[in-house]
């Protein structure tokens, strides 16, 4: 069925495919009228009025070489009519117009609506005789969502459209279904979406001033709806005025472990009234994931603002602020976020505001209304917010000698003694040791230990080794040894005091160093080196029992570690 409605609209119109809008702006004009603008993208869009139009004008000369207004119309017997052909001088409720601005830029269609109605003027009735597509406009304040009114769906096509209900099949929008080109955007997009009678809530919310095209199946049909006398309108530059800068884009390296680094960051100009932050969504582009990131969080004026931060299956991180917790006063101010780089080595991503859906702002006095947001005057996307181009660098695997560690004695004779230990941490990426190379220091009265082996986390992996001193002893691991990125992990090196021939060893020190091996990063497959690491020292002790205090009781020398 669309494809039906788009060729109609193809072989009747010539389409244009560049789509370039501005949010509307509401204006308060004298006591006899009021007007309401309409930005008008280069090619074709589809519009409509809420209310009883006195008078119209365009930013240009309205002529055939700079406009085309047409009706979709299953009257005529080519389906589409000028305002003309239906006996119209002014632009009516409940029809939507087809309007091509044959112009390279965006211009602007004012309509002055008529102040003084009666009961009977606000009150509109459109009949459907013939069945077969018609262009539709939306007239009804109690169902229809308002140009200051925010993103938040709450289902009112069905309302809406409840007197025909019954008698059409589908509806369709032209305009972006992305909100791409703004909330009110009447420019016509390249793809459209559909949604049949049973499903029509699928779309988004009717908007005043869109357009919109149905199919009547069952005839005759009255369309029906109406407007509220209210002449006093809010403008934008009554409510407020916010308008954010471009964000900075330079491109950056960033080491994987590196906290409370700028991600994006622009100034932000509050005009008028001070206003309160309610929402704003940033969409995470790039090959690193978004676990790469930490402890993401939103920042104005270097304070961070208390949010409740969800994440997406589309790498969206939104930031919803408690009611009026967050004013901004009239004047500039620094929008910023923030968050720590934990993992994505070798990968790259930027934060942008992707429509003005993502973000609202709100006054104290009509929370409902929600205040629109601009980027240097332009209305918000993808391209016009789009932030630091951040690039992970890998800073590799770390390997210390733990510091907590004491070099102290150790008790010769003793079992699974812990002789050295270190910490490993992975930076960006999870990473695989495959082997570690152990060089043992034995100054005793053997040179020779029994039983060396290595713990992670205080569970061993690979194999038990006798040692020589001085003579390096490999351990390979299979998949058991992974370092997680961002993790601190223990590695102990343990023995058992003794020779391989069981005899406890009774005087001078024991180590381990570190005096090689290997790991290999699980995103990158790079191959990494491992340093040699000098370990501690430890004193042995003979492990000679002497009578305690208590009768029955032992005292000897035991490890510190």
């Amino acid at each position: 069925m669309k494809n039906t409605l788009k060729l109609l609209v193809i072989t009747a119109l010539v389409m244009t495919a560049s789509v370039t809008v501005n949010m509307e702006n509401i204006k308060a004009y004298a006591v006899v009228l009021y007007s309401q603008d309409i930005t008008l993208a280069p090619g074709w869009n589809i519009m409509s009025t809420p209310k009883v139009v006195e008078s119209h004008r365009f930013s240009l000369l309205e002529s055939v070489s700079n406009f085309d207004i047409y009706v979709l119309n299953a009257n005529s017997t080519s389906s589409w009519s000028t305002m003309s052909d239906m006996n119209q001088t002014k632009f009516t409720p409940l029809y939507g117009y087809f309007i091509n601005n044959k112009s390279s830029t965006t211009q602007t269609l004012t309509l002055n609506y008529k102040a003084s109605t009666t009961p009977s003027q606000r009150l509109f009735e459109r009949n459907f005789i013939k069945s077969g597509w018609y262009s539709i406009g939306v007239a009804n304040p109690s169902f229809v969502k308002s140009n200051t009114a925010n993103g938040v769906d709450i289902n009112n096509p069905s309302s809406v459209l409840n007197s025909i209900s019954g008698q059409y099949s589908s509806v369709v929008d032209m305009t972006d279904p992305l909100y791409r080109n703004g909330l009110n955007s009447v420019a016509i997009a390249d793809t459209w979406t559909e949604a049949v009678a049973s499903n029509i809530n699928t779309l988004n919310d009717f908007r005043e001033t869109k357009g919109y095209a149905i199919a009547i199946r069952n005839e005759p049909a009255v369309y029906s709806g109406f407007q509220n006398n209210d002449t006093t309108q809010f403008s934008s530059t009554s409510l407020a005025v916010i308008n954010l800068s471009n964000p900075d884009t330079a491109s950056m390296n960033v080491y994987t472990g590196t906290n409370n680094i700028s991600l994006w960051q622009t100034d932000l100009i509050v005009s008028t009234l001070p206003v309160y932050m309610q929402i704003i969504t940033y969409k995470m582009t790039g090959s690193a994931p978004y676990h790469a990131l930490a402890n993401v969080g939103l920042y104005i004026d270097g304070i961070k603002i208390n949010s409740d931060v969800s994440y997406d299956i589309n790498s969206k991180i939104t930031f919803s602020i408690p009611s009026f917790s967050t004013m901004l006063t009239t004047g500039q101010h620094v929008l910023e976020l923030r968050g720590d780089v934990v993992s994505g080595a070798n990968r790259n991503f930027f934060f942008s505001i992707e429509n003005s859906a993502d973000i609202a702002f709100s006054r104290l006095d009509i929370p409902s209304i929600n205040i629109p947001v601009t980027v240097n005057g332009n209305v918000i996307n993808s391209d016009n917010t789009k932030g630091k181009n951040i690039t992970v660098v890998i800073l590799g695997p770390t390997i210390v000698k733990d510091p907590s560690f004491q070099a102290t004695n150790v008790v010769g004779g003793a079992a699974n003694a812990k002789v050295a230990r270190y910490k490993f941490m992975a930076n960006g990426e999870n990473t695989k040791v495959n082997s570690i190379l152990l060089t043992p220091y034995i100054s005793s009265s053997s040179s020779e230990l029994a039983n060396v082996a290595i713990y992670l986390n205080g569970s061993q992996i690979g194999s038990m080794q006798n040692a020589t001193s001085g003579v390096p002893i490999t351990f390979n691991f299979n998949a058991q040894f992974m370092l997680l990125a961002g993790q601190t992990m223990i590695v102990d090196v343990r023995a058992d005091l003794v020779s391989p021939a069981g005899q406890a060893i009774s005087n001078g020190q024991v180590g381990f160093d570190i005096s090689g091996g290997s790991m290999t990063g699980m995103s990158s497959i790079l191959s990494y080196n491992i340093e040699p690491i000098s370990g501690q020292r430890l004193t042995v002790d003979k492990n000679t029992p002497t009578l305690g205090k208590t009768i029955g009781a032992v005292s000897a020398n035991m490890s510190a570690n």
